[in-house]
């Protein structure tokens, strides 16, 4: 046996389809027919007996050497093949590589998922890639316990078209990380841009530096952002319910009239009334709110993905790849107006943390993508759109998830009840500055963060649904 030595400690031993112990990297033989025999559709996870089956086939079409693994879908909404008997065993890391030459005729989003000791309940990691149309060279991290062996693995898409068909190539698995990884970077930093990332920060790319609406300049890291603005924590409250907050800024208001008389008062909340200045009646319906999950590393959110969450009465509050998405329609005030102040509020829920913690920094971004209430999860944002990263997570590509502008943030202010954040600029850049409307995260930072669950658009008593006031001139 040969013995392999480096500082990295890191080694992949691969038994492949032919069962012989071999050290080092190794590819898949496509050239070889017996690999049909180790495919089933049947045994995909994923596909709860409902999804389409999936033809595989080898052909020399798009085939670098000889032939290549050929999948045709007849749509479906996670459809995929699994293939067996295959033994990747890990060395002393859980850094590894998946490296492909993946060819498609449109954009789609492609998964492979790995399992770990003959158990389809036992799986290590799943990495998923956002293709673009023609030929693709995947390379990407994936995260598998060291010294496990993998046994069998998934390969799927989402909202395959009938007839669409995926060429896969030199499909190889590396004892190391990638020199860079791709869309999507699933298990990648997962606080990515965050800059938290530490044991292996030189495997991702460089990410542009994010504008702060509110300082008027640029931070390399959303970490520099709360250092910066750690002094300026406000004086902490025990409990702050949806009504006090209310209250504190129709206080505001009047102030603010008794210098600017032509002041106008609007609160957005779903079946509330005070949006309209014209029509104090009028009931207000245009609060859109969604919970997207993409916790690493197992696919336990495409699960999620099967259900429509856009209609649940309670949203979670976390980190930017497990967080919730806002939009409200903001047309009724005159575009270009005078924003004079705004406040966004949300009222806690049972389950998970009971309280928030003193020192929580929250962070809103804008999104780019016009999507589906009832659509939305961590891998689309509408049906057949997927997101150019897990969770939207895509900010340094020409076409990002959500913008890499930090159109507010804030410190939490309470322990429990209610939580909110200073609005304006946020409010400014959609009205004032009449960039396009598609909603935004709310989320918090690693280390200064609280899991939570907070009331959504659909909670029972209005009072407790999400909101915001803004006042304005026009």
């Amino acid at each position: 046996m040969i013995k392999l030595k480096s500082h990295f400690s890191i080694f992949l031993f691969l038994m492949f389809f032919a069962g012989t112990a071999i050290s080092g990297p190794l590819s898949f033989d496509f050239n070889n027919a017996s690999v049909l025999e180790r495919i089933s559709e049947t045994k995909y996870k994923l596909s709860d007996g409902n999804e389409p089956l999936v033809k595989s086939s080898l052909t020399g079409e798009n085939a670098s050497n000889i032939l290549c693994l050929k999948l045709s879908f007849s749509g479906g909404f996670l459809p995929g093949a699994h293939i067996s008997k295959v033994s990747f065993k890990t060395g002393r890391s859980q850094h590894n590589s998946l490296y492909a030459d993946v060819t498609v005729a449109k954009p789609m989003l492609l998964g492979f998922t790995f399992y770990v000791k003959e158990d389809l309940d036992n799986v290590s990691c799943t990495k998923l890639f956002s293709l673009k149309k023609g030929l693709n060279r995947l390379q990407g991290y994936i995260r598998i316990p060291p010294g496990s062996p993998v046994t069998s693995f998934d390969i799927f898409t989402l909202y395959p078209s009938y007839g669409d068909e995926v060429f896969i190539d030199n499909l190889r698995l590396e004892g190391w990380p990638p020199k860079n990884d791709m869309p999507m970077r699933f298990n990648n930093a997962l606080y990515l841009g965050q800059n938290k990332f530490t044991s292996l920060p030189n495997y991702w790319p460089k990410l542009p530096p994010f504008e702060v609406l509110i300082w008027e300049r640029k931070v390399k890291s959303l970490y520099d952002l709360v250092y910066l603005e750690y002094k300026k924590r406000p004086k902490h409250r025990y409990s702050i319910s949806a009504e006090e907050y209310e209250n504190e800024f129709k206080n505001l208001y009047e102030k603010i009239k008794s210098s600017t008389p032509s002041a106008i008062l609007a609160k957005f909340r779903q079946g509330d009334t005070g949006f309209s200045p014209e029509d104090n009646t009028a009931i207000y319906t245009g609060w859109k709110d969604c919970f997207i999950n993409a916790t690493e590393p197992t696919p336990s959110f495409l699960y999620e993905a099967k259900e429509a969450r856009g209609k649940e009465k309670a949203l979670e509050i976390y980190t930017s790849r497990r967080s919730s998405i806002f939009e409200v329609d903001l047309s009724s005030i005159p575009k270009g107006a005078k924003i004079l102040a705004a406040r966004f509020f949300i009222v806690r829920s049972s389950g998970l943390s009971m309280k928030f913690p003193d020192n929580a920094f929250f962070v809103v971004q804008p999104c780019t993508k016009n999507w589906v209430e009832n659509e939305v999860n961590g891998l689309q944002y509408a049906n057949g759109k997927p997101w150019g990263e897990a969770c939207g997570m895509n900010w340094d590509e020409k076409d990002p998830d959500f913008l890499p502008v930090v159109i507010t943030h804030g410190w939490g202010e309470s322990t429990t009840g209610a939580i909110g954040i200073d609005f304006t600029t946020a409010v400014r850049y959609w009205v004032t500055e009449d960039k396009p409307n598609h909603g935004f995260i709310f989320y918090s930072l690693e280390g200064h963060y609280s899991r939570m669950n907070v009331h959504s658009k659909e909670a029972d008593n209005v009072k407790d649904r999400p909101c915001l006031m803004v006042i304005y001139e026009k």
